[in-house]
């Protein structure tokens, strides 16, 4: 892993996500780039690459001024964080200058907040960070508090494992290498969506290795939800890592080819890292 970015918005989020970033990246080695969006109205016009038109006979000078005083103050916040390589701010469509970014600089991981419970179901679908989940070539790992304690000793990693394929795993076995960590795959069984225990097991096993998995613990759960299932499986075995993959067609609505709910995210406390297949 060579680049994390964080993109930020100046809230106490942006501290959460630099810790787990810097704490990645102590490990990883890798250079932390922050990115920060100031949001342009809608009657701003840019060009293929982002950038604000500015022959349009449009006054934007109160938009870069807000630009620059959101530079300065972001230029304060990085003094005690040296591992932050690069910081760009500019004005923009926050969604698409964050994937553009993303890919233009190579990025391995993006690290970005979301809001806390209470307000999941009002805001989480319709934000920044929803929309990288669903939209990201890139892995992205969310998180909602303070995870500087996090350890990194249990990477759950949640499928159906109905079928058998080769998917992007390098952000999770580069954790798992730098952390020294066990991966735990996860089988949420419940009642419209049953396998046998020989089946899943099975495609488990041809799961691991056919993506090079080593270190790893089958497990198989059984609860109403595959969403309670993966919280009530963490809680009970003290996991404090979650990864799963999205097909992207749209956005969670797809996790695991089946509907898992929204409340996944609202209901769990741990960082939840999202890697496209």
């Amino acid at each position: 892993m060579k680049k994390i970015l964080i993109p930020i918005n100046c809230t106490d989020l942006d501290n959460f996500s630099y810790d787990l970033a810097h704490k990645i990246s102590a490990k990883e080695g890798a250079d932390i780039e922050v990115l920060s969006i100031i949001s342009a109205p809608a009657n701003v016009n840019f060009d293929p690459d982002g950038n604000i038109k500015e022959d349009e006979g449009k006054d934007f000078t109160s938009l870069f001024e807000k630009r620059d005083e959101k530079e300065k103050q972001i230029q304060e916040w990085l003094a005690d964080k040296p591992d932050v390589s690069t910081l760009e701010v500019k004005v923009g469509r926050v969604n698409e200058d964050i994937l553009r970014y993303a890919k233009n600089k190579e990025v391995d991981l993006i690290v970005m907040g979301t809001e806390g419970a209470a307000g999941f179901k009002e805001t989480f679908m319709g934000s920044h960070a929803g929309y990288m989940v669903g939209h990201s070539p890139i892995p992205v790992l969310t998180l909602k508090c303070d995870r500087s304690d996090l350890d990194f000793k249990d990477i759950l990693l949640v499928s159906d494992f109905e079928k058998v394929e080769k998917v992007d795993l390098e952000v999770v076995k580069s954790l798992q290498s730098a952390f020294d960590t066990k991966i735990h795959l996860l089988r949420v069984n419940t009642a419209g969506h049953f396998r046998s225990n020989q089946f899943i097991k099975e495609h488990m096993q041809q799961f691991a290795e056919l993506n090079g998995l080593e270190n790893v613990d089958f497990h198989i759960y059984c609860d109403d939800t595959v969403e309670k299932g993966i919280v009530h499986f963490s809680d009970e075995n003290g996991i404090s890592f979650v990864a799963l993959g999205t097909h992207q067609r749209n956005g969670w609505s797809q996790l695991f080819k089946h509907s898992v709910s929204k409340d996944l995210v609202n209901h769990i406390y741990q960082p939840v890292l999202v890697y496209p297949i």
